[in-house]
């Protein structure tokens, strides 16, 4: 998945900072923290093996995606009620995008 964004990024003219900025963008999504979560290989540009995914790195992409996943059933649970507590306004409990890894919006389709 990487190496095809490095190269749209590369085909498309991207500067180096906004190219950082698509990775990022990308290294935060749902189905890539889902692919971490579930562990293997680590790839490198050229599409070789790279390594594994550490322990501490599948602990850490299933701890974001269980908290974007009570975060999303909190504010769906608070919009059926009509009550404040959801990411709407008025809505008075959420974590900060920084406490779910979260580069705006949620994702929570799986890699396939």
């Amino acid at each position: 998945m990487l190496l095809q964004v490095v190269v749209c990024c590369v085909e498309i003219g991207l500067t180096e900072d906004q190219a950082d900025l698509v990775m990022v963008r990308v290294t935060r999504t749902s189905s890539y923290l889902a692919a971490l979560a579930r562990g293997g290989h680590r790839y490198d540009l050229d599409g070789g093996i790279a390594g594994e995914v550490s322990a501490q790195d599948r602990k850490t992409a299933a701890a974001i995606l269980t908290a974007r996943r009570a975060k999303r059933a909190r504010n769906e649970a608070a919009i059926a009620r009509g009550s404040p507590g959801s990411d709407h306004p008025g809505g008075a409990e959420e974590l900060s995008d920084a406490e779910t890894g979260e580069a705006g919006g949620t994702d929570d389709r799986a890699a396939a």
